[in-house]
């Protein structure tokens, strides 16, 4: 996948201030959100979300980064479009040409997970509920790495390492005059630290 310093929502209300936090970018993977129209309010009726990787430990091989995450709803805002915090698992509406009621989109379950690039294996997967605006994923430095990263980390090397990580929700639709649910992954982002061994030889992970 192709990297762009891009963030998810040209928004200024949903801007992390964390100085502290990890780099995290959004990957250009062609589900970049913005609200501006009321064709953007359709194009994204299923939700959007931010994500931000703010601090990271790495103990006994172990790395834990604690995330921040926020929901985000396209809507009209008087005379213009603008995106508002909504809830996890919050229910949607919207309307369909020919029908006189409107669809309800129902968020089943939500889950986080996270991988590495070109490798795909599944590093973590943390369930999302209606209080996940803040979560912790963990995973084995090992699963991460490559032989070859390992090597160098172990040589004495700083090494530069990412994850990725995506939301995917189970969604139902009501009001199509019949039963449809499927699965829906949103848009990827990148964190992105170092490892090095310290003094003591022990491993540590730091910010960019």
């Amino acid at each position: 996948m192709k990297l762009a310093s891009l963030i998810a929502l040209a928004f200024s209300a949903f801007t992390f201030t964390n100085a502290n936090a990890l780099e995290t970018i959004k990957i250009l993977d062609g589900k970049v959100a913005f609200c501006k129209t009321s064709q953007d309010q359709y194009r994204h009726r299923l939700g959007a979300y931010t994500f931000k990787a703010q601090e990271i430990k790495l103990e006994n091989d172990q790395v834990t980064i604690a995330t921040q995450l926020r929901f985000l709803k396209c809507t009209k805002l008087g005379e213009t479009f603008g995106f508002i915090e909504t809830t996890p698992l919050a229910t949607t509406e919207f309307n369909v040409v020919g029908r006189s009621t409107p669809v309800r989109i129902i968020a089943n379950n939500a889950v986080l997970r996270v991988f590495r690039d070109g490798v795909y294996k599944l590093l973590d997967e943390v369930i999302i509920d209606e209080k996940s605006m803040s979560v912790e994923i963990s995973f084995d430095l090992n699963d991460l790495v490559t032989e070859a990263e390992a090597q160098r980390i172990s040589n004495g090397e700083k090494v530069l390492v990412d994850a990725d990580a995506f939301l995917l929700k189970n969604l139902s639709f009501e009001g199509l005059g019949y039963d449809y649910r499927s699965n829906h992954a949103y848009g990827a982002y990148r964190i992105r630290f170092t490892v090095e061994k310290s003094d003591n030889g022990d491993l540590i992970a730091k910010k960019l």
